[in-house]
């Protein structure tokens, strides 16, 4: 953000701040809201849309307006999070429940190691000069595209739910 709109540490801090926290209030208050509405399968789909078309906005966001713009929809990843866990849970034994915990929290922590290194290297790359390529949205646009795919896999097995 430094990088792209001149923003300091404390634009930084306040942006990663209504990022959290929007997507918390979402899930909070608008999860039962839209099960009650639209269904699990529904829920959970809008819930990964939001974050393809947040990052996607955070990539191609030119101006630090438009960055914001992409908070406001990233808030909807809340949706995700509760569908998805009903989903899987349904899925194994009252005895594997502690397993599949267990597992998603695993997988989550994997994320969160090799994800900031990850993306942390495809800003590098997109900004250095030397590839050719100068898109500091680059990490940006793999996130939107690696959630494109998990939502087009949520659908594919969700369809008979």
């Amino acid at each position: 953000m430094s990088f792209r709109y001149g923003w300091g540490e404390r634009a930084i801090g306040l942006a990663v701040t209504a990022i959290g926290a929007s997507a918390a209030i979402v899930g909070l208050w608008g999860v039962g809201y839209s099960v009650k509405k639209f269904g699990e399968r529904i829920t959970l789909l809008l819930g990964l849309i939001a974050p393809t078309a947040g990052f996607l906005i955070y990539a191609l966001a030119y101006r630090s307006e438009i960055f914001i713009v992409g908070i406001a929809v990233m808030a909807f990843w809340g949706l995700s999070n509760a569908p998805l866990q009903t989903f899987m849970t349904r899925h194994v034994s009252a005895s594997e429940q502690g397993q599949l915990q267990g597992a998603l929290t695993g997988l989550r922590c994997i994320a969160g190691m090799i994800g900031p290194l990850f993306f942390g290297w495809i800003f590098g790359a997109s900004i250095d000069g030397q590839s050719g390529l100068h898109f500091p949205g680059a990490s940006f646009f793999i996130a939107a595209l690696v959630f494109a795919a998990a939502t087009w896999i949520a659908f594919r097995i969700t369809r008979s739910s």
